[in-house]
């Protein structure tokens, strides 16, 4: 809480591996980072929602990755209310929208006034807080001023796309990446939204912990994964992989599946493809099925 300015939300960021320094942070300032975390220059990334002399303040961020918009989604205090806004890359945010008022805005709660702060996203059906879907609960703090201390409450959430519909519109502007490349060793986590087909040897890890590891030791055998991600599954590529998603107005799975394998049998293999397997894959279900296909040249 700043004693001299208006509080708005900043940005900073350090190497993972040394997140647990203080003095491995660098502030995002006006386009770039650079400025050290500790006492360095910053501009906010999410600012007071207007009319700012009536929010005043932008404050208490929880920030997860959403899976059904495919965006950033960040909840933060105001002084009239809860308020929400989605960003492709953290740093580019919208302009925020109310989700829920106050019946006294902070600066003119009286003794006896109930307030609300600390509001936080939670889909049960994630794995962490880290991740929410197009349902869960807003769960916040509800206190009575100067008369009883505050106590954790929640109200459910669902999330809609548009003016207040799922407008297709407003879907493709919230598209996620249709093409991954990972590189050796590289895990990426695929966006939901229907199916993926990955070539080349990968381990899928799926939101329960389970591991399939889908390689063998042949030069010569083939593999094309085909994923019905639900945005928790992740893809891990010991030698790399090309994943792609499948445009449900487009081409349809099974050709997809079939160029994919064409393609592997023509020049996906390190010895020159013999056989191509093909695997499908529910992205939470425990069950595959595998198909050999043909020989190669």
């Amino acid at each position: 809480w700043s004693p001299d300015q208006p509080d708005q939300i900043h940005m900073a960021r350090a190497p993972l591996a040394r997140a647990a320094e203080p003095g491995a942070y660098e502030k995002y300032d006006n386009g770039r980072f650079g400025p050290p975390g500790l006492g360095g220059a910053s501009t906010p990334v999410i600012r007071r929602p207007e009319p700012v002399a009536q929010s005043i303040f932008a404050a208490n961020a929880s920030v997860s990755y959403n899976t059904y918009l495919g965006r950033y989604l960040a909840t933060f205090d105001a002084s009239r209310g809860f308020y929400a806004t989605t960003s492709p890359d953290g740093l580019t945010w919208d302009a925020p929208r109310q989700i829920f008022a106050y019946p006294q805005p902070h600066d003119q709660v009286d003794p006896g006034n109930t307030w609300y702060s600390y509001a936080s996203l939670i889909s049960p059906g994630e794995l962490t807080n880290l991740y929410t879907g197009r349902d869960g609960y807003l769960y916040y703090a509800r206190g009575v001023q100067q008369r009883a201390g505050h106590r954790l409450v929640r109200r459910a959430f669902h999330i809609r796309k548009g003016n207040g519909v799922d407008d297709p519109r407003a879907a493709r502007s919230y598209a996620a990446p249709t093409s991954l490349t990972l590189r050796p060793q590289e895990e990426r986590q695929l966006p939901s939204g229907g199916l993926w087909i990955c070539s080349g040897d990968i381990q899928f890890r799926r939101p329960d912990g389970s591991v399939e590891a889908l390689y063998d030791d042949k030069s010569d055998t083939g593999l094309v994964v085909g994923i019905n991600a639900t945005g928790r599954g992740v893809v891990v590529a010991p030698f790399g992989a090309a994943c792609e998603a499948i445009d449900p107005n487009g081409v349809s799975p099974a050709a997809s599946i079939d160029a994919a394998v064409r393609q592997a049998l023509a020049k996906g293999c390190l010895g020159g493809c013999k056989q191509v397997d093909v695997l499908m894959i529910d992205g939470d279900g425990p069950s595959t099925v595998q198909d050999g296909r043909g020989t190669g040249p």
